[in-house]
């Protein structure tokens, strides 16, 4: 099954490869100016092959942003396959090839991973978030310990739990901001603590706190 699913999506690829690059085919000139100052210019690059329903399509800079209705993201190195149903946003580069409209996509191309500070606070046993690009749900944030027993939950600043302990799926639309943390707790000693970007494989970083 394994196999039938990858010559699928090698099938797919192909095509997608004999269509004509991002510059002969016409972007829907749809612009959110209202979001143009929040979006920040993100660091790290993945190709992917991205088909489905979007909406709230715009261009920034050298980039397209849109929201998924019901999409799925096929990464390469790492691979992966994963669907998206719930307004995520995505930001690509303008150079793609296959096609892009107001609200379908079938289209190789390179995914943007946004960035995350943190910094880790062994007297509290918290890891606070202290910078985080717009639009980054915490959903979309796979968190990662290293030692069996120890458990984590995500709080807004007030002390408001963002989703149940050992978990990220379950935090609905809640965007990752400054201030926000990460609660380690029922371990004593140092716990290893990696986040990672679900959409594109790709890790924040890692933590070490003394618990």
């Amino acid at each position: 099954m394994k196999k039938k699913i990858i010559g699928i999506i090698v099938c797919m690829f192909l095509i997608v490869a004999t269509i004509p690059a991002a510059e002969s085919l016409k972007i829907p000139a749809v612009q959110n100016t209202s979001n143009n100052s929040t979006l920040q210019k993100l660091s790290y690059q993945q190709k992917a092959l991205i088909f489905g329903e979007i909406t709230n399509l715009w261009t920034y800079e050298e980039s397209i942003v849109f929201q998924a209705v019901k999409i799925k993201v096929v990464t390469f190195s790492p691979f992966s396959f994963n669907p998206y149903t719930s307004g995520e946003y995505f930001e690509i580069l303008k150079e793609y090839k296959g096609f892009i409209g107001v609200r379908f996509i079938f289209a190789l191309t390179t995914l943007y991973t946004p960035e995350i500070a943190c910094i880790a606070d062994s007297f509290v046993d918290r890891i606070f978030i202290t910078l985080a690009d717009a639009n980054i749900n915490w959903k979309d944030i796979a968190i990662t310990l290293d030692k069996r027993g120890a458990t984590y939950q995500v709080f807004y600043y007030n002390g408001t739990a963002i989703a149940p302990v050992n978990n990220t799926a379950s935090a609905g639309v809640a965007q990752v901001t400054d201030g926000q943390y990460i609660q380690l707790s029922t371990y004593k000693g140092n716990v290893t603590t990696t986040l990672s970007y679900i959409p594109t494989g790709i890790s924040f970083g890692t933590w070490i706190i003394n618990v």
